[in-house]
Protein backbone atom coordinates (compact mmCIF):
# COMPACT_ATOMS: atom_id res chain seq x y z
CA UNK A 1 0.00 0.00 0.00
CA UNK A 2 1.06 3.62 -0.65
CA UNK A 3 2.50 5.50 2.44
CA UNK A 4 2.90 9.35 3.03
CA UNK A 5 6.44 10.60 2.53
CA UNK A 6 7.83 13.45 5.79
CA UNK A 7 9.28 14.17 8.69
CA UNK A 8 8.51 13.42 11.93
CA UNK A 9 8.47 14.69 15.51
CA UNK A 10 8.57 12.15 18.67
CA UNK A 11 8.32 12.71 21.92
CA UNK A 12 9.34 10.02 24.07
CA UNK A 13 7.17 10.65 26.78
CA UNK A 14 7.96 8.39 29.70
CA UNK A 15 8.56 4.23 30.10
CA UNK A 16 6.98 1.92 32.43
CA UNK A 17 8.89 -1.08 33.67
CA UNK A 18 7.09 -3.76 35.98
CA UNK A 19 8.93 -4.23 39.54
CA UNK A 20 8.54 -8.09 39.12
CA UNK A 21 12.03 -7.43 36.71
CA UNK A 22 13.62 -7.07 39.79
CA UNK A 23 15.64 -3.95 41.00
CA UNK A 24 14.75 -0.78 39.69
CA UNK A 25 16.98 -0.44 36.05
CA UNK A 26 18.66 2.53 34.91
CA UNK A 27 17.01 2.95 31.60
CA UNK A 28 16.82 4.45 28.89
CA UNK A 29 15.26 4.36 25.10
CA UNK A 30 16.34 4.31 21.50
CA UNK A 31 14.34 4.93 18.15
CA UNK A 32 15.07 3.14 15.24
CA UNK A 33 13.09 4.09 11.79
CA UNK A 34 14.44 3.79 8.27
CA UNK A 35 14.06 7.06 6.10
CA UNK A 36 12.68 6.38 2.17
CA UNK A 37 16.60 5.58 1.45
CA UNK A 38 16.58 2.39 3.14
CA UNK A 39 19.10 3.87 5.82
CA UNK A 40 18.10 3.13 9.53
CA UNK A 41 18.24 6.60 12.04
CA UNK A 42 18.71 5.91 15.29
CA UNK A 43 17.64 8.26 18.45
CA UNK A 44 18.56 7.67 22.22
CA UNK A 45 17.39 9.55 25.37
CA UNK A 46 19.34 10.33 28.26
CA UNK A 47 19.58 7.88 30.87
CA UNK A 48 17.53 7.60 34.01
CA UNK A 49 18.87 6.54 37.35
CA UNK A 50 17.34 3.13 39.57
CA UNK A 51 13.74 3.63 38.47
CA UNK A 52 10.85 1.37 36.91
CA UNK A 53 8.55 4.04 35.81
CA UNK A 54 10.89 6.92 34.12
CA UNK A 55 9.99 10.07 32.80
CA UNK A 56 11.21 11.48 29.56
CA UNK A 57 10.16 14.02 27.69
CA UNK A 58 12.44 14.27 25.06
CA UNK A 59 11.75 15.16 21.64
CA UNK A 60 13.33 13.56 18.12
CA UNK A 61 13.02 14.30 14.66
CA UNK A 62 12.95 12.51 11.92
CA UNK A 63 13.12 13.33 8.02
CA UNK A 64 12.27 12.02 5.09
CA UNK A 65 10.16 9.00 6.32
CA UNK A 66 8.07 6.45 5.23
CA UNK A 67 4.73 5.68 7.12
CA UNK A 68 4.99 2.52 5.24
CA UNK A 69 8.32 1.73 7.91
CA UNK A 70 7.53 0.60 11.58
CA UNK A 71 9.26 2.53 14.11
CA UNK A 72 10.81 0.08 16.52
CA UNK A 73 11.21 1.41 20.11
CA UNK A 74 13.85 -0.69 22.40
CA UNK A 75 14.55 -0.10 26.21
CA UNK A 76 17.59 -0.74 27.55
CA UNK A 77 19.22 -1.12 31.21
CA UNK A 78 22.91 0.20 31.57
CA UNK A 79 23.95 -1.35 28.11
CA UNK A 80 21.56 -4.15 27.84
CA UNK A 81 18.51 -4.49 26.16
CA UNK A 82 15.36 -5.16 28.32
CA UNK A 83 12.56 -5.87 25.66
CA UNK A 84 11.40 -3.78 22.03
CA UNK A 85 8.63 -3.28 19.95
CA UNK A 86 7.25 -2.05 16.94
CA UNK A 87 4.23 0.11 15.58
CA UNK A 88 2.81 1.29 12.20
CA UNK A 89 2.07 4.81 11.72
CA UNK A 90 0.22 4.35 8.47
CA UNK A 91 -2.29 2.71 10.83
CA UNK A 92 -1.31 4.54 14.38
CA UNK A 93 -2.19 7.68 12.49
CA UNK A 94 -4.82 9.24 10.77
CA UNK A 95 -4.50 11.90 7.99
CA UNK A 96 -1.67 13.69 6.52
CA UNK A 97 -0.77 15.83 9.42
CA UNK A 98 -1.47 14.60 13.10
CA UNK A 99 -0.15 14.35 16.71
CA UNK A 100 -1.09 11.65 18.25
CA UNK A 101 -0.21 9.86 21.81
CA UNK A 102 0.93 5.86 21.42
CA UNK A 103 1.45 3.68 23.98
CA UNK A 104 4.20 1.27 22.18
CA UNK A 105 3.94 -2.37 24.18
CA UNK A 106 7.13 -4.06 24.48
CA UNK A 107 7.97 -7.84 24.92
CA UNK A 108 9.38 -9.48 27.29
CA UNK A 109 7.79 -6.66 29.11
CA UNK A 110 7.15 -3.12 29.50
CA UNK A 111 5.56 -0.36 27.42
CA UNK A 112 6.66 3.21 26.07
CA UNK A 113 4.21 6.35 26.20
CA UNK A 114 5.47 8.54 22.76
CA UNK A 115 3.57 11.68 21.20
CA UNK A 116 4.12 11.32 17.67
CA UNK A 117 3.58 14.07 14.78
CA UNK A 118 3.69 13.66 11.22
CA UNK A 119 3.80 16.43 8.06
CA UNK A 120 3.98 15.44 4.74
CA UNK A 121 6.45 16.11 2.32
CA UNK A 122 5.36 16.93 -1.99
CA UNK A 123 5.14 18.97 -4.66
CA UNK A 124 3.27 22.26 -3.84
CA UNK A 125 1.24 24.43 -6.88
CA UNK A 126 0.60 28.15 -6.67
CA UNK A 127 -2.00 30.23 -8.64
CA UNK A 128 -1.76 33.77 -7.91
CA UNK A 129 -5.61 34.27 -8.48
CA UNK A 130 -5.81 38.24 -7.85
CA UNK A 131 -5.48 41.29 -6.33
CA UNK A 132 -8.00 44.13 -5.04
CA UNK A 133 -7.69 47.73 -3.77
CA UNK A 134 -4.02 47.88 -4.79
CA UNK A 135 -2.58 51.04 -3.83
CA UNK A 136 -1.66 53.61 -6.07
CA UNK A 137 2.05 55.14 -6.58
CA UNK A 138 3.46 58.59 -8.10
CA UNK A 139 0.11 60.05 -8.10
CA UNK A 140 -1.41 57.88 -10.61
CA UNK A 141 -4.85 56.47 -10.80
CA UNK A 142 -3.80 52.89 -11.18
CA UNK A 143 -0.78 50.94 -10.55
CA UNK A 144 0.63 48.83 -13.07
CA UNK A 145 1.06 46.14 -10.93
CA UNK A 146 2.72 42.46 -11.02
CA UNK A 147 4.03 39.82 -8.06
CA UNK A 148 6.85 38.51 -7.25
CA UNK A 149 6.75 35.06 -5.46
CA UNK A 150 9.97 33.50 -3.58
CA UNK A 151 10.24 30.32 -1.60
CA UNK A 152 13.28 29.27 -0.80
CA UNK A 153 15.59 29.14 -3.06
CA UNK A 154 12.36 29.47 -6.24
CA UNK A 155 11.78 32.64 -7.61
CA UNK A 156 8.76 33.74 -9.75
CA UNK A 157 7.17 36.58 -11.29
CA UNK A 158 3.51 37.09 -13.12
CA UNK A 159 2.89 39.31 -15.93
CA UNK A 160 2.61 42.98 -15.34
CA UNK A 161 -0.98 44.75 -15.90
CA UNK A 162 -1.47 47.87 -17.19
CA UNK A 163 -3.16 50.66 -14.59
CA UNK A 164 -5.45 48.05 -12.81
CA UNK A 165 -6.11 48.49 -9.19
CA UNK A 166 -7.79 45.17 -9.29
CA UNK A 167 -6.11 42.41 -11.53
CA UNK A 168 -6.54 38.79 -12.37
CA UNK A 169 -3.96 37.43 -12.66
CA UNK A 170 -4.94 33.54 -12.74
CA UNK A 171 -1.32 32.35 -12.98
CA UNK A 172 -0.05 29.09 -12.32
CA UNK A 173 3.63 28.26 -10.87
CA UNK A 174 4.98 25.02 -8.95
CA UNK A 175 7.48 24.74 -6.07
CA UNK A 176 8.52 21.56 -6.58
CA UNK A 177 8.81 18.87 -4.03
CA UNK A 178 8.84 20.42 -0.79
CA UNK A 179 9.32 19.65 3.19
CA UNK A 180 6.63 21.30 4.57
CA UNK A 181 8.89 21.65 7.69
CA UNK A 182 12.35 21.06 8.07
CA UNK A 183 14.29 20.14 11.24
CA UNK A 184 16.50 23.64 12.24
CA UNK A 185 17.98 23.70 15.59
CA UNK A 186 16.34 20.64 16.89
CA UNK A 187 13.08 22.18 16.24
CA UNK A 188 10.68 21.59 13.38
CA UNK A 189 10.52 25.03 11.00
CA UNK A 190 8.54 26.00 8.53
CA UNK A 191 9.50 28.02 5.27
CA UNK A 192 7.23 30.81 4.44
CA UNK A 193 5.56 31.40 0.67
CA UNK A 194 6.36 35.46 0.32
CA UNK A 195 4.43 37.37 -2.43
CA UNK A 196 5.85 40.93 -3.09
CA UNK A 197 3.60 43.29 -5.17
CA UNK A 198 5.17 46.00 -7.39
CA UNK A 199 4.11 48.63 -9.20
CA UNK A 200 6.12 48.83 -12.66
CA UNK A 201 8.06 52.14 -13.94
CA UNK A 202 9.51 52.28 -16.74
CA UNK A 203 11.79 55.18 -15.81
CA UNK A 204 12.47 54.96 -12.15
CA UNK A 205 12.92 51.34 -10.27
CA UNK A 206 9.46 49.30 -9.81
CA UNK A 207 7.68 50.22 -6.23
CA UNK A 208 6.60 48.10 -3.73
CA UNK A 209 3.06 48.49 -2.77
CA UNK A 210 2.84 45.67 -0.04
CA UNK A 211 4.24 41.96 0.78
CA UNK A 212 2.41 38.97 2.10
CA UNK A 213 3.58 35.69 3.15
CA UNK A 214 1.64 32.38 4.41
CA UNK A 215 3.72 29.20 5.87
CA UNK A 216 4.28 26.28 3.92
CA UNK A 217 3.00 23.80 7.35
CA UNK A 218 -0.88 25.14 6.68
CA UNK A 219 -1.00 22.95 4.00
CA UNK A 220 -0.18 19.94 6.42
CA UNK A 221 -3.60 20.70 7.89
CA UNK A 222 -5.47 21.11 4.53
CA UNK A 223 -3.66 20.09 1.07
CA UNK A 224 -5.27 23.45 -0.98
CA UNK A 225 -6.61 26.08 0.45
CA UNK A 226 -7.08 29.63 -0.75
CA UNK A 227 -5.45 32.73 1.27
CA UNK A 228 -6.67 35.55 1.08
CA UNK A 229 -3.73 38.30 1.80
CA UNK A 230 -3.61 41.34 3.20
CA UNK A 231 -1.08 43.98 0.64
CA UNK A 232 -0.12 47.55 1.81
CA UNK A 233 -2.92 49.73 3.65
CA UNK A 234 -5.90 47.98 2.09
CA UNK A 235 -5.14 46.11 -0.83
CA UNK A 236 -5.89 41.97 -1.11
CA UNK A 237 -3.44 39.33 -3.12
CA UNK A 238 -5.77 36.19 -3.40
CA UNK A 239 -3.54 33.27 -4.12
CA UNK A 240 -4.39 29.23 -3.94
CA UNK A 241 -1.83 26.23 -2.86
CA UNK A 242 -2.27 22.73 -3.13
CA UNK A 243 0.26 20.08 -1.67
CA UNK A 244 0.53 16.82 -3.73
CA UNK A 245 1.74 14.76 -1.28
CA UNK A 246 4.70 12.86 -1.51
CA UNK A 247 3.83 8.64 -1.32
CA UNK A 248 5.97 5.86 -0.74
CA UNK A 249 5.12 3.30 -3.68
CA UNK A 250 6.99 0.42 -2.24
Amino acid sequence: MPAYVGTLKITVMEAYIPETIGEPPDPFVTLSMLNKHGDVQHRTTAHKKATHNPVFNEAFMFSDVSLSSPLTATLHDNASPLSSGSVGLSTALAGRRTSSILTVNLAPVGSVKLDVQFVPSGRVDLVVIKGANLGRTRGEEHPDPFVKIRCGDEKFKTKKHRRDSNPTFNERFSLGRQALVSVKHGELSSDTVQFKVYDHDRLTPDTVLGTAEFHLAELGKNPRQTFVLPVGADGRLTVMAELHPEMDKA
